[in-house]
Parts: C-alpha cells; structure tokens; sequence
C-alpha cells in the first residue's frame, strides 16, 4: 500500500484482490446473518440455531473489526503523508 501524488492511496494487485475477496465473505456472512435474525422469533429459536447465531456474530464482528482497521490502517499512512507535505 502506499500514496502517490495528491494523497491517493494505491494497493498493489494482490492486495486488492485479497481486500476483494475479504470484503465479498464479509457480504456473504452479513446477508446469511441477516436472513437467521428475519427467520427466527424471540424465544421460540431452537439451541443449535441459537448456537450457530451466536458463533456467526462473532466472526462476522471479527471480520467488520479487521477492515476497519485496515481503513484506519490506510487513513494513517494517508494523514502521515499529507502532513509531511504540509511539513516541506
């Protein structure tokens, strides 16, 4: 990853791809997430579907949390640029 002129951060082709594929599992287990919440009803859910709610959320929280540091990641090394620019 890095910034070229202006302060447009640029990722190499492989990590765009990784960053791609990363987000579209994310998409994936947000959708599926979703469609367990709209199908169950409070206090009727059977254990296993409970269960497998609950192991989901976890991932899926897991997975949002690392793309956000990955943003966080980027708007760093943005900032650091763009003040070392002010800097000169």
């Amino acid at each position: 990853m890095g910034v070229v002129g202006g302060g447009t951060i640029v990722l190499n082709v492989d990590q765009l791809a990784k960053l791609r594929s990363e987000l579209d599992v994310v998409q994936q287990n947000c959708h599926v997430f979703g469609e367990m919440l709209t199908e169950q009803t409070p206090g009727q859910e059977q254990p296993d579907d409970w269960a497998l709610m609950q192991v989901s959320c976890v991932i899926y929280l897991y997975q949002v949390t690392s793309h956000i540091q990955i943003v966080e990641q980027a708007y760093m090394l943005f900032a650091d640029r763009t003040i070392g620019q002010f800097s000169k």
